[in-house]
């Protein structure tokens, strides 16, 4: 692969400080169109669902030919208000990838590609995502070649992590080291070190993490030289209860006061993470008491401010985020151990995660009461909507956390010896991609096709 030269930075006229924000600006007018086409098809309104699809791919994806529009317009109406069998739901996907490769994709940004693969994977074509984010990954890679603007660069950085490109990551990086401010490239040197096998320590997360405030000096206090085991929500078969509570210190994502199953979760909870989902349905409408119960907890933003007066205020903080996901946001067991990385544990050991491969997907003990959801979704801009009548789950989070991000990130810790992982996940991580893909796509896809042949529209 072509490394960009030095001398092509010198052209932009400051150094690179903050750039999350622009992923977020170009993904969520899109998001919400695409949630408010998953709103018209629960209320079976064909018309209004069937023009918000024509909306959304002529606003978005105007320089693709019309053919291919089209496709994509009667897959994706077909998956909606259509009955048809697994045959046809292969079918679908193959027609988008043989009329793809018949197009000159040349002048598709990355950002568009990156739209497509969003949208196959919150339709549940878990293939044709997978080859569309291969597609956007290479984009990416080359339109830093073409303009190297400020979010071209770290879209690069990133795509060139997911395509596993150490060699050319790290001259990369380099060759951005007067451009990029020192605290951002000080951010991206470690997720390289995470990322790839490298010969620097994990200590190093130690020293990067400046300016502390006094109450993350006394999270350092309760992290430091300890045996940590994160326990994630899963409801597996892995018996870990006895393992986990042997543990230093055991985190949980999302606690609310829960009862256990001991022998699969164990008992002992010190430390939980909470998202903005787990603040608003637990914290807001569920009551705060069982926040007491923990040594500390910790959040993903400012929200938590807010019920500094319900708690012991020295024991909550902001945890610090892993921002480098070039697709979808992680989940709160990437959050989680990234943070914990900087505070120096002896070791780390995953639990109960299983990127979503089951039927039960959450433990009873972490699934938030109807109450709670109630709640929350009525107070809620919007929310996302199932595919399917009678869905064991909502693909929204499958691509608002974009799953092989999930699983490349973890895999990436465990291939390096930087955490430890039960069987479970050990055997989800040694899988290839596409594999996973496909055994998501016969829980969450294929039992709701109609047998054995369907009505197409």
């Amino acid at each position: 692969m072509k490394i960009l030269k030095h001398s092509l930075f010198k052209a932009l006229p400051k150094k690179i400080k903050y750039f999350f924000s622009i992923k977020h600006k170009n993904t969520k007018a899109f998001r919400e169109i695409t949630e408010s086409i998953f709103k018209s098809a629960n209320y079976n309104d064909y018309k209004k669902g069937k023009n918000l699809i024509e909306y959304l791919l002529l606003k978005y994806f105007h320089e693709l030919p019309p053919k291919f529009i089209s496709t994509i317009k009667s897959t994706l109406l077909n998956l909606y208000y259509g009955n048809f069998s697994c045959h046809d739901f292969d079918f679908f996907q193959n027609t988008i990838v043989y009329e793809f490769s018949e197009i000159n994709y040349k002048n598709i940004t990355f950002h568009n590609l990156s739209n497509l693969q969003y949208l196959f994977l919150r339709f549940g074509l878990f293939q044709t995502y997978y080859l569309f984010r291969r597609i956007a990954i290479e984009k990416a890679i080359n339109e830093v070649i073409i303009e190297a603007s400020n979010e071209n660069i770290l879209n690069a950085f990133m795509a060139m992590i997911e395509a596993n490109k150490k060699q050319q990551t790290l001259e990369f990086l380099s060759n951005m080291r007067n451009i990029i401010d020192s605290r951002l490239y000080n951010e991206m040197q470690l997720h390289c070190m995470l990322c790839f096998d490298s010969d620097n320590k994990t200590s190093d997360f130690i020293n990067s993490y400046s300016n502390r405030t006094n109450i993350d000096k006394d999270y350092f206090d309760l992290i430091h030289g300890k045996s940590i085991a994160i326990v994630g929500p899963a409801q597996i078969e892995g018996k870990n209860g006895k393992e986990i509570d042997s543990f230093d210190i055991v985190v949980r994502l999302g606690y609310k006061g829960n009862n256990f199953d001991f022998e699969n979760f164990g008992q002992k909870t010190d430390i939980s993470y909470y998202s903005i989902a787990n603040y608003k349905m637990y914290l807001l409408y569920g009551g705060t008491k069982f926040l007491d119960n923990l040594k500390f907890s910790n959040f993903k933003n400012s929200n938590y401010l807010k019920i500094k007066e319900l708690v012991n205020y020295n024991k909550c903080r902001m945890f610090k985020k892993n921002r480098f996901f070039l697709f979808g946001s992680p989940t709160m067991m990437q959050h989680a151990t990234y943070d914990i990385l900087h505070f120096g544990p002896s070791k780390i050991k995953l639990f109960n995660i299983n990127f979503y491969l089951s039927t039960i997907t959450h433990s009873a003990s972490y699934k938030a009461t109807s109450e709670e959801r109630s709640k929350y979704d009525k107070n809620r801009g919007y929310k996302y909507y199932n595919i399917w009548k009678n869905q064991i789950y909502d693909t929204g989070g499958f691509a608002h956390h974009d799953l092989i991000s999930q699983v490349n990130f973890i895999r990436n810790l465990w291939k390096n010896n930087i955490v430890n992982v039960d069987n479970t996940c050990e055997n989800i991580l040694r899988m290839r991609n596409f594999d996973y893909l496909k055994e998501m796509e016969n829980i969450y896809i294929k039992p709701f096709c109609k047998s054995p042949i369907g009505q197409i529209l």
